[in-house]
């Protein structure tokens, strides 16, 4: 998922699974994202190499598309089936070869290795989505000299009124240095090279500029 979106608030209903939740969100509209790769992850990883990379919760895929037009070998991989088709679907039109899986990333697990693991806002408003958990079993995926690199929202907007009960949430956003040392305490496998918050431009859907936090988080595996 991409940064040049409103989020979605929606209310997961205690007889839907989170699949079936995001299907209904994207259900909603013949496109959710811009279909644009993310500016901050592009700006992060624009000059490596490419080789193997593996992009956690990938949506429609557009962070998959752009890494693939820059010659990555691709695979997206996304709790919707419904976002997962749309992916499908946009790279064989635009006539690039990209791999997408329909899987819950807390029960998904492979044989392959990658040299890079992303991950663009990988939280969800429908269950307690295990981010660590996915984070840990995503860094045994990586081969020696790979790297995870991870976006979040680590704060709210600026625009957001002081009474919205959204705010309320803003202690549970995850935060960089934080999951920076609970991934790579007491493993000497990983280095952290990037664990900050930084701010950006956004426009509120009354059309208002305001700025939100986005957390970055870049762990690499040395050995």
């Amino acid at each position: 998922m991409t940064d040049q979106h409103k989020t979605h608030h929606h209310q997961n209903s205690e007889n839907l699974t989170p699949q079936e939740s995001w299907n209904n969100l994207y259900s909603e509209r013949e496109q959710v994202w811009s279909g644009k790769p993310n500016a901050t992850l592009v700006a992060l990883i624009e000059k490596y190499q490419p080789t193997t990379v593996l992009d956690l919760g990938c949506g429609e895929g557009g962070d998959v598309i752009w890494l693939s037009q820059r010659g990555w070998a691709a695979t997206g991989i996304d709790i919707s089936d419904v976002a997962i088709e749309r992916a499908r679907q946009a790279v064989e039109k635009i006539g690039v070869e990209a791999e997408f899986v329909a899987a819950d990333l807390a029960e998904w697990r492979t044989d392959r290795k990658f040299d890079l693991i992303v991950s663009s806002f990988m939280q969800s408003h429908f269950d307690d989505l295990d981010r660590i958990g996915i984070f840990r079993a995503a860094l045994e995926l990586l081969n020696v000299g790979g790297e995870l690199v991870s976006l979040s929202h680590a704060g709210m907007p600026s625009f957001m009124k002081e009474d919205d009960p959204r705010r309320e949430k803003r202690e549970n956003l995850p935060q960089p240095l934080v999951e920076a040392h609970t991934l790579t305490e007491n493993d000497d496998r990983f280095e952290v090279k990037l664990a900050e918050t930084r701010s950006r431009t956004v426009t509120s859907p009354d059309g208002e500029e305001g700025t939100i936090d986005d957390g970055v988080l870049v762990i690499k595996r040395v050995r």
